[in-house]
């Protein structure tokens, strides 16, 4: 199986190669309309986890695979796209929302053409491509709920939450939410999310190669949320545990201070002026309620063994990420 991989940084193709000689790196980015069309033209397979809110490269990725598909009737292309949940966020604004009153949203009949939010532009076009029978592609779109975790891979290793949140938090000099930060959530840590990826390709091949009719659905079906269902987290949980990750590590407590990563150790919301550069967008991300079922993908035999290990749940791996981005940063 020959692997291609879209890269923009000449210093991460390098990486990239080194790590893996047999991947073939194709220079480019997602703005690169033409390249990303005339690759995908030429693949079978398509994985998308550069990013769930860039439309023009999907719509990219969708007509190159649309000319795929035409050039090989009978064998049409698979796409499998990594989005979000925040179209399910109820925008509580970090509020605290009385359990009868929060929406639940399973992946199994769900129908995304209603609903609003974050990543839609995205996702309500590839479920669209997924059930064009004039133009068969077979579209899967997964729902990773919050990630956390050190990855194996290289060279990014912390996970986008905490590279989100602590320059807030550094900024502000204190650990911070939206609000009060009762929000709540579920999360999964990137190793199950990967594997996820990975059953649902292994499903893809299994039914095409077999010519039977896999559990893995596409296109309006092909909708997969991935998580834990250990339980949920609030905010306000992970914010504070940051701040006992940072306050428990008494040598370099100081260390942090006199850098100015954080002034104080008492929580509190964070300030508007901070948290302004994000907008609707961190609001909906971090001040609202996602309250996600996950069905679909256990029934491809997938569970998330890493996240419901124990000592592995979210708040557990916080000290691990966090110091290496710590590392990272030259901060210890």
């Amino acid at each position: 199986m020959s692997i291609y991989a879209l890269m923009r940084s000449p210093e991460k193709l390098s990486q990239l190669q080194a790590l893996y000689p047999n991947v073939t790196a194709i220079r480019g980015s997602l703005d690169d309309y033409e390249v990303i069309k005339k690759e995908a033209s030429k693949h079978p397979v398509v994985i998308n986890t550069a990013s769930s809110d860039h439309p023009r490269s999907v719509e990219a990725t969708l007509e190159g695979l649309k000319t795929y598909s035409q050039l090989h009737p009978g064998d049409p292309p698979l796409y499998i796209h990594t989005s979000g949940p925040g179209f399910t966020s109820d925008n509580a604004r970090g509020q605290p929302v009385d359990e009868k009153d929060l929406k639940f949203y399973t992946d199994i009949g769900l129908d995304l053409e209603p609903c609003e939010g974050f990543h839609l532009d995205c996702d309500k076009q590839i479920v669209h491509a997924g059930k064009d029978e004039n133009v068969p592609i077979r579209t899967v779109i997964v729902f990773p709920c919050w990630i956390y975790g050190v990855s194996d891979g290289e060279p990014t290793k912390v996970t986008m939450p905490i590279r989100i949140i602590f320059p807030l938090c550094k900024e502000a000099g204190y650990a911070g939410t939206w609000s009060p930060g009762a929000s709540r959530m579920r999360s999964c840590h990137v190793k199950d999310v990967a594997n996820a990826l990975l059953v649902i390709f292994e499903a893809a091949l299994v039914g095409q190669e077999n010519n039977v009719t896999p559990e893995l659905k596409f296109g309006k079906e092909g909708l997969y949320f991935v998580g834990s269902e250990d339980s949920f987290f609030t905010m306000y949980e992970v914010t504070s545990q940051l701040e006992k990750v940072l306050l428990a590590r008494v040598t370099k407590w100081g260390i942090l201070h006199k850098k100015g990563v954080l002034e104080t150790s008492d929580w509190k919301p964070l300030p508007d002026s901070v948290i302004a550069k994000f907008g609707e967008f961190g609001w909906a991300m971090f001040g609202g309620n996602q309250m996600t079922e996950i069905k679909r993908i256990k029934q491809l035999g997938w569970k998330a063994e890493v996240s419901e290990s124990e000592g592995m749940s979210l708040l557990e791996c916080l000290e691990e990420e966090v110091s290496l981005l710590l590392e990272t940063e030259g901060l210890v």
